[in-house]
């Protein structure tokens, strides 16, 4: 649900004021007998593109105003609320973030130390032979830590351990710039939001209690940012969802399961005791049928696939060519389950685009392979 402020009125007024003046210029182009088609084309084009950056500034601006101060920006967004949809303090845990503001200098430190000496050599590595001297030439995390928004504790099901998930949630002010080969970049307005699990296993009959902390994500985080300099203004293609993956890639390879980071506490439990559990399972999924999907091509027909994931573990069913009920036979596939609790099976559906990228059709996900199936539209 977006609100449009004064600021953002007068951004709107301007940008169609802008496109007004483009729609004359196209009208007198083609008083001049060029190309009507190009010139609308290339406005079409404009339009589209200072709407998108509009639209992307007022999320943003949302984001802002919720990490900063949630329960005015809820009450914003909905003028009136009961009293039982805030979250008790017990959930909100508001003590952690006031430690997280406590330790974040230090932290800060830490994270700059990492990501140039670790991070770093792992992105260019990852990245394509035509792209060489990959850097982090500034990187200042700014001063407003991530906020912890919520923490679940899970008591059903578990067994000599204690499971807990934080949801993470970060629009700080963090500003960090990047080389890649001749061209410098720089990434500012960074949005991150994931859950964290921490388990603390096994449990000891005497002191410490614990044998060892294992952390990670249970699934790949959401990561969003603005490009500056010249990135932004040249619109170098395809700079962001390279930046991006290599970043997502680094780290999934440290914390995103199964990779665990893992801190012992008793000398009777090893590190690799911790980072690789047995599994709980195998999850076999199989893929049956699709009914009245909607039409995403010229031929009012599509070409659906569906992608199935576990744990960040993907598969993708083959593609169904122009149909609107597609049937896949013997589409079976197996995943190695090695969390239960807070687990999700995620299942998307896409319309496959050769010439550009592929349509979502729809998405659900279910937390327990024998709940019922819960998604944004039925399949």
């Amino acid at each position: 649900m977006l609100k449009f402020g004064a600021k953002e009125a007068v951004t709107f007024s301007r940008n169609l004021g802008i496109s007004l003046v483009f729609s004359l210029i196209g009208w007198f182009v083609h008083w001049l007998n060029f190309s009507l088609i190009g010139v609308l084309f290339l406005c079409a084009v404009f339009s589209w593109h200072i709407t998108f950056e509009q639209y992307r500034g007022v999320k943003k601006d949302q984001a802002k105003a919720f990490f900063g101060k949630e329960k005015e920006t809820i009450h914003e967004i909905f003028e009136e609320i009961p009293s039982w949809v805030y979250f008790p303090d017990v959930e909100r845990t508001e003590w952690l973030n006031k430690l997280m503001n406590r330790l974040w200098p230090d932290v800060t430190h830490y994270a700059r130390e990492f990501l140039k000496h670790n991070i770093e050599p792992n992105i260019q590595k990852s990245l394509p032979k035509k792209i060489n001297n990959f850097s982090f030439e500034t990187i200042d995390l700014g001063d407003k830590p991530p906020k912890i928004t919520g923490v679940k504790l899970y008591t059903k099901h578990v067994e000599d351990e204690i499971i807990l998930d934080a949801n993470i949630f970060y629009a700080g002010d963090a500003k960090v710039s990047v080389k890649l080969s001749k061209f410098e970049a720089g990434i500012k307005d960074v949005e991150f939001k994931g859950t964290l699990r921490i388990v603390l296993r096994p449990l000891l009959r005497h002191p410490p209690f614990v044998g060892g902390i294992q952390i990670y994500f249970l699934t790949y985080p959401m990561l969003d940012f603005d490009l500056t300099n010249v990135a932004s203004v040249l619109g170098l293609p395809g700079l962001y969802s390279l930046l991006r993956k290599a970043l997502l890639t680094q780290l999934a390879n440290y914390m995103v399961l199964p990779n665990k980071i893992v801190l012992p506490l008793s000398q009777e439990i090893s590190a690799s005791h911790l980072k690789f559990s047995e599994p709980k399972g195998v999850l076999m999924v199989k893929i049956v049928e699709a009914k009245d999907l909607s039409g995403h091509d010229l031929t009012s027909k599509s070409d659906p696939y569906v992608k199935i994931t576990v744990s960040g573990e993907e598969h993708c069913t083959g593609v169904k060519m122009n149909t609107h009920n597609p049937v896949w036979e013997n589409e079976v596939f197996y995943f190695t389950v090695l969390e239960t609790s807070g687990v999700k099976l995620m299942m998307e559906l896409f319309d496959k685009d050769d010439a550009s990228k592929d349509d979502a059709m729809g998405s659900g996900c279910c937390i327990h392979p024998s709940a019922k199936f819960d998604g944004k539209r039925p399949y």
